[in-house]
C-alpha cells in the first residue's frame, strides 16, 4: 500500500519540526490508495482525519501560514511531500515535488470536509476562499470565508455596468434601433444606483 521503508521512515526521525513517522505513514498510504484503490479510499480518509489535522496538509507558504491555513512547518512539509514523490516513483508515476504537493492539497480538502463540513461548505471547497482558520474549543480547526468588502463589491459593479455601457457605446450601428433604449436602460440603471456613466469621447 505504498508504506515507507526504514531507511526512509529513520530518516524522517531526525528533527522535532517534523511530523511523526506514524503520520506521514498514514498520508502517503491514503495517497496510494488514490492511485490504486479508490473503493477504500473512504475509509482511509476516516483514519488519516482521527489523526491529522487537515491544516497539517496545506502548502506551506507564508499567506497560508498567516491565515491559519497551514499548520505545518516547512520542514514537515517537505517531509512529507518527499514520502509522497517516493510512493509515486515506486508506482510509476508523476512524482515532481508539485504533484506530490497537489496530492497533498486534494487530502487536505477531503478531511477538511470530514473535520469541518460547515466550514467547508461555506468556502465551497475551496482553500483560496478561506479567510482565516482558528482552532475551536474543541480542538478542530475551523475555517471562515474570506469575504468582499463593500468598496471591492462596489468597484466590482462599477467595472461591469462600465463594460456593458462601453460594449453599448461601441456597438451603435450594430444595434440599430436598439442602440437609444438599450443605452437609455443602462444609464437609467445606473444612475439609480448611483455609478458614474462613462463620457463617449
Amino acid at each position: 500500500m505504498g508504506r515507507l521503508d526504514k531507511m526512509e521512515v529513520n530518516a524522517m526521525a531526525l528533527s522535532n519540526t517534523l511530523f511523526a513517522v506514524t503520520k506521514v505513514t498514514l498520508v502517503v498510504d491514503t495517497v496510494a490508495l488514490t492511485v490504486s484503490q479508490g473503493d477504500k479510499f473512504a475509509k482511509q480518509i476516516d483514519l488519516l482525519a482521527a489523526d491529522c489535522f487537515w491544516t497539517d496538509l496545506v502548502g506551506f507558504t507564508g499567506p497560508n501560514v498567516k491565515a491559519g491555513k497551514c499548520t505545518a512547518t516547512k520542514e514537515g512539509n517537505e517531509q512529507v511531500k518527499e514520502a509522497i514523490s517516493k510512493m509515486l516513483k515506486r508506482r510509476g508515476k508523476i512524482h515532481t515535488s508539485q504533484e506530490a504537493q497537489s496530492r497533498m492539497s486534494k487530502l487536505a480538502r477531503d478531511v477538511w470536509a470530514e473535520q469541518d463540513g460547515a466550514g467547508f461548505e461555506a468556502c465551497g471547497g475551496k482553500l483560496q476562499n478561506i479567510g482565516n482558520v482558528a482552532k475551536d474549543a474543541n480542538g478542530v480547526m475551523r475555517a471562515t470565508r474570506k469575504e468582499d468588502t463593500l468598496s471591492s463589491i462596489e468597484e466590482k459593479r462599477q467595472k461591469q455596468f462600465k463594460g456593458l455601457h462601453s460594449w453599448i457605446t461601441n456597438h451603435e450601428d450594430d444595434l440599430g434601433d436598439l442602440y437609444k433604449p438599450t443605452l437609455a436602460t443602462v444609464n437609467a440603471a445606473m444612475t439609480e444606483l448611483k455609478l458614474v456613466i462613462p463620457v463617449k469621447v
